[in-house]
């Protein structure tokens, strides 16, 4: 394993994330029903499917929304983010289930992934909730995942607002934990350099980790050195609007590990409602992905004439043998092509329109904070 690329060795930190949620699976005994956390749904596609968790005696899976969901087998997984109003509301659906069941015993499992509330938190309430000794409680964390070519993620979109603008620094100790999982994968690093309050805590936590003895420091081409750089030394930059394509698209829409959604009325009636984006199965968001968005537009354009061209050729091909070669050979290129640009222009719309609509409030507010200003500034000229 040593011999391989960065890349292909990060590849076994998917699999120890889904070697963990298996192995708490196969502690629970019989079959069991898996109800998940529609925040989880996207993240959990990246390291297990429908396939392995079959094996390991998951019977039915539920999408957990609000109302409850039929109860088919008293042996009951939820799988969710520790979030307060979340896991309150699974303890209070647990408790109206066993007033319906009258007295059957029910054995619901929770297998939490960090967010903001701790474990003993989590105990408290289960206390609170008047269901201890009922429900058996598992944490599961995640190690980091792969988004793109080269881009790895921990996919906590809560973690800027709860460690620094709560001051909650639970989400610490996962996240030093998913470092220290990657240093096991890659070796201990050359260079280890922190900036800031909580990337230096961070570190701290990772030291007292157990280190196995044959931890060493990486060889070339590995992990030459690791650096934590904690957002309070840089607030400035939360305030700047992002210029690359993908930045933009991230930050006016949203993604959850590289799926961006969005309302199919802003684009045309036939718009996808959403977009993958994988530079390794997209060629078009390849090209795009880093460039500034105000050059986006114009490739989609050229792109699509290009399309256009190979379009026209198949009509004006004179023989059989022309309409083969390019049916074998671009048909299928050409039809992808014209998937992704789709998509991509749809997205662009979509962004120019919110950008928009926020420069245009942002306007709209100015003018009445001026108009205020103004009645402010002639009363007090009045009362002089």
């Amino acid at each position: 394993m040593d011999d391989l690329p960065m890349e292909k060795r990060m590849e076994a930190l998917p699999q120890i994330t889904q070697r963990k949620l298996l192995s708490i699976f196969d502690n629970i005994p019989d079959v069991k029903d898996l109800l998940i956390d529609p925040a989880i749904m996207k993240p959990l596609q990246r390291f297990t499917g429908i396939k392995a968790l079959r094996a390991h005696g998951i019977e039915k899976i539920y999408r957990l929304e609000e109302g409850q969901v039929p109860v088919t087998n008293m042996k009951r997984v939820f799988l969710l983010c520790s979030e307060y109003p979340k896991v309150r509301q699974v303890l209070q659906q647990i408790q109206a289930e066993l007033q319906q069941q009258e007295g059957k015993p029910l054995s619901p499992h929770l297998i939490l992934v960090p967010g903001s509330m701790s474990h003993f938190a989590v105990e408290k309430l289960v206390e609170e909730e008047a269901l201890c000794g009922l429900v058996t409680i598992h944490t599961l964390n995640f190690e980091l995942m792969k988004l793109d070519q080269g881009l790895w993620s921990l996919e906590m979109p809560s973690a800027f607002r709860n460690l620094n603008v709560q001051g909650d620094i639970t989400l610490l100790k996962p996240i030093a934990k998913a470092l220290w999982s990657l240093q096991l994968v890659l070796g201990r690093p050359k260079l280890l350099w922190a900036q800031g309050g909580m990337a230096t805590k961070v570190v701290q936590l990772m030291e007292r980790f157990p280190w196995p003895k044959d931890t060493n420091k990486s060889k070339e081409g590995t992990l030459g050195s690791l650096s934590i750089v904690c957002r309070d030394i840089d607030w400035p930059s939360v305030f700047l609007t992002p210029v690359t394509y993908t930045a933009l698209v991230d930050q006016v829409i949203g993604s959850n590990c590289g799926n961006v959604k969005f309302q199919s009325e802003a684009g045309a009636s036939s718009a996808p409602d959403g977009i993958y984006l994988n530079s390794n199965t997209d060629q078009v968001y390849c090209h795009i992905k880093n460039l500034h968005f105000s050059s986006v537009f114009p490739y989609l354009s050229i792109k699509t004439k290009e399309l256009q061209m190979d379009a026209a050729k198949i009509t004006k091909a004179s023989s059989p043998s022309e309409m083969k070669a390019f049916v074998k050979e671009r048909l299928t290129q050409s039809a992808e092509l014209k998937k992704s640009l789709a998509q991509h222009i749809a997205t662009c719309e979509y962004v120019v329109e919110q950008v928009s609509n926020l420069i245009s409030m942002d306007r709209d507010f100015k003018k009445l904070f001026n108009h205020k200003d103004n009645q402010f500034s002639k009363r007090q000229f009045r009362r002089i």
